[in-house]
């Protein structure tokens, strides 16, 4: 297991064990946004582990679960972002109904992975990683002007988290299409590695 594994295994389980936090958290609260934070980062630190996979052999089965960490983590993240745009309880119960649905979908996605290709044109994951740099731009966006708008630290952190990992996802997706690029897949996992810490950090240290 290379550096990059053992931070990948890492930040895994920082974000499960945070999203723990989050749920006990929602115990005591009943808080809709707490929830939305719980189930996005359970999601997030569930596709890292797959990420970490890539690919997993049963004998003569091949696995392809990088589809998962694809998915996954654009789930995740998607609902992240979406919360900071909410401004009403009934929005954020929405949500929180839209986010459910998602989750259970990308559960019956794990069980159906036997029936993913074990390869494929790099177009096509390719095209599917490019939805999580877009959602973390926006996503850096959303947090830069609620900090313009508030000042609040969290605004400022978590809008440098989003900025490390959209950048970072951005990075790696020429990889996918020039395996030869692996310079680039290394800049990636260091700055996607970096934006994941800065995130856990808003969330534990700041807020």
């Amino acid at each position: 297991m290379d550096i990059n594994g053992i931070l990948l295994i890492i930040l895994a389980f920082a974000c499960l064990g945070l999203a723990g936090y989050a749920f006990y958290q929602y115990s005591l609260t009943q808080s809709d946004p707490i929830f939305i934070v719980a189930v996005s980062l359970s999601t997030i630190g569930v596709s890292i582990f797959f990420g970490y996979l890539n690919v997993v052999h049963f004998g003569n089965t091949t696995l392809n679960v990088s589809w998962l960490w694809y998915i996954g983590s654009s789930i995740g993240l998607l609902f992240l972002f979406l919360s900071s745009v909410m401004a009403s309880n009934e929005q954020f119960r929405l949500l929180r109904r839209w986010q459910i649905f998602a989750t259970l979908l990308f559960f019956i996605i794990i069980l159906l992975t036997p029936m993913f290709p074990a390869s494929a044109d790099p177009l096509i994951p390719a095209v599917v990683s490019l939805a999580r740099p877009l959602i973390c731009m926006c996503a850096f966006l959303r947090y830069a002007s609620l900090y313009l708008a508030k000042e609040r630290r969290f605004s400022l952190v978590m809008s440098l988290a989003f900025l490390l990992l959209g950048v970072g996802f951005g990075v790696v997706t020429p990889q996918l299409l020039v395996p030869g690029l692996a310079v680039l897949g290394g800049v990636g996992s260091v700055l996607r590695i970096t934006g994941y810490t800065t995130m856990i950090i808003a969330y534990t240290v700041i807020r």
